[in-house]
């Protein structure tokens, strides 16, 4: 049986919050349980070794990003939200950079076409 996660903001999460997806989603909670509360960062539910352990195959990685009206409160990198076309073009490819990264870097790998 191949399981399959539809929906992971994993980029969004790197961009935002530095979590490598790579590492264990319980290392990463336990460093951030250390560190001050942040807007919008809720606790870490994804990490490589997790999804190993629960046999997910295949995950989808979400482009996200948020308006600028609805993130500028957060006091976060501004540059991951946006106010028009042409900026919402430039975070979702600055994400899509991210997932070919972890694919080069190993762990992850992107499927393309129905032979990958």
């Amino acid at each position: 049986m191949i399981l399959v996660d539809g929906h992971l903001d994993i980029a969004f999460n790197r961009l935002c919050f530095g979590r490598d997806a790579r590492r264990s989603a319980l290392e990463i909670r336990a460093e951030e349980a250390k560190q001050p509360a942040v807007a919008w960062r809720g606790d870490c539910m994804v990490g490589l070794k997790e999804l190993r352990e629960g046999r997910v195959a295949v995950i989808f990685g979400t482009l996200f990003a948020p308006r600028t009206q609805d993130w500028k409160e957060s006091g976060l990198d501004p540059t991951i939200a946006y106010d028009n076309a042409d900026q919402a073009d430039a975070v979702a490819r600055r994400q899509l950079d991210v997932y070919h990264e972890m694919a080069e870097a190993g762990g992850y790998r992107m499927i393309h076409t129905a032979d990958d």
